[in-house]
């Protein structure tokens, strides 16, 4: 049996986020390069025009500066991406782990049900196949709350009408 659809889907997501980490290297390779390049121009330029000196130094420490900043911009944003990638790695891993969770159950239930409808079982079979089937529910309901539970923790915390009472007024309140 070959890849579904929504595998091939998250695969094909998955290499695309190379995309941003080969630029952001690029770009920084091409800023290194020109920031070599410009400083060596300048420099070529200063000695070569002495009048214009102090206009040249002022350039090149603006423009320096410039692409000093351009640079950081360049590096926190493979920083990012990089975070972003792992980010959806782990959101994509923990998807196909629950979803695997998920179908176990079920194919276990699917085959009992098929079982105790295709064939005549004894007694004590089918209350074994009932047991194996509440087994496999309360591990698809243990399951459920598991996921909620996570998906809880990422939802700040509502309003729940706590708020902050200096003790000073407190024990004045509980003396009067």
């Amino acid at each position: 049996m070959g890849p579904s659809l929504t595998s091939v889907l998250a695969m094909s997501a998955r290499r695309s986020l190379g995309l941003p980490i080969i630029l952001a290297i690029a770009m920084t390779a091409i800023l290194v390069v020109l920031a070599v390049g410009w400083v060596f121009l300048a420099t070529l330029g200063i000695v070569g025009a002495p009048r214009l000196a102090g206009l040249s130094w002022t350039l090149l420490s603006v423009g320096s500066a410039f692409l000093v900043l351009l640079l950081v911009g360049v590096i926190i944003y493979l920083g990012l991406s990089i975070k972003t990638i792992n980010l959806n790695r782990r959101q994509s891993n923990f998807i196909d782990s629950v979803t695997h969770e998920f179908k176990s159950p079920i194919a276990s239930m699917k085959l009992c049900l098929q079982t105790l409808s295709r064939r005549q079982v004894s007694e004590e079979e089918r209350k074994g196949f009932y047991h194996f089937m509440l087994e496999d529910l309360d591990r698809l309901d243990q399951l459920v709350n598991h996921v909620l539970a996570a998906g809880r923790l990422d939802t700040p915390l509502e309003d729940d009408g706590v708020e902050e009472v200096g003790l000073h007024t407190v024990l004045e309140e509980c003396a009067a």
